[in-house]
């Protein structure tokens, strides 16, 4: 076992200011799924990933965990704690001197089944996928995909154009 690409994902889109909003799973599902699930498989993987001469572990979070969008709260906050969470294990990986890479890619809104019928301006699976890879294959720290590495400079720039820009989503 060589690489390990975290790709798992819900997202509730929901208002928290409307009391009673059915929702199909609960806060503590979507944070299962997408932050304590890919950590907890981490947790058991990494000593056998530290055994090889080199490995790579991935973790695809978001460019909401850059800046928040307000239509789906939690599903920012489980990105933007598995972004957290890969740069803590990445510090503490290269200060144990292990082989292994952890990798973040953010990529943008992709048409996928979890996305249908929000927003515009998608990019397709395959091509998130294929950017993704490549970044991979480069040794990247940090994937940016698609128009994330647009929203990177405008936070840059200015954080508060940036976050004003995403929170409409």
């Amino acid at each position: 076992l060589q690489l390990v690409i975290h790709n798992a994902g819900v997202q509730q889109l929901r208002d928290w200011t409307v009391p009673d909003t059915p929702i199909a799973y609960d806060t503590a599902q979507e944070m299962a799924v997408n932050f304590v699930g890919p950590a907890e498989i981490t947790r058991l993987l990494l000593p056998r990933l530290a055994r090889e001469s080199h490995a790579q572990l991935v973790f695809v979070t978001s460019g909401l965990a850059l800046a928040p969008k307000s239509s789906s709260p939690v599903y920012c906050a489980s990105k933007a704690a598995m972004r957290s969470f890969a740069k803590s294990l990445r510090a503490q990986v290269q200060q144990a001197g292990w082989p292994v890479l952890i990798q973040e890619a953010l990529p943008p809104l992709v048409d996928t089944d979890m996305t249908h019928g929000r927003g515009k301006g998608k990019i397709s699976a395959s091509t998130a996928a294929s950017q993704i890879l490549d970044g991979i294959a480069k040794g990247r720290a940090e994937i940016d995909v698609g128009a994330t590495a647009l929203l990177r400079l405008i936070l840059r720039l200015s954080p508060a154009l940036g976050e004003r820009i995403m929170i409409k989503r």
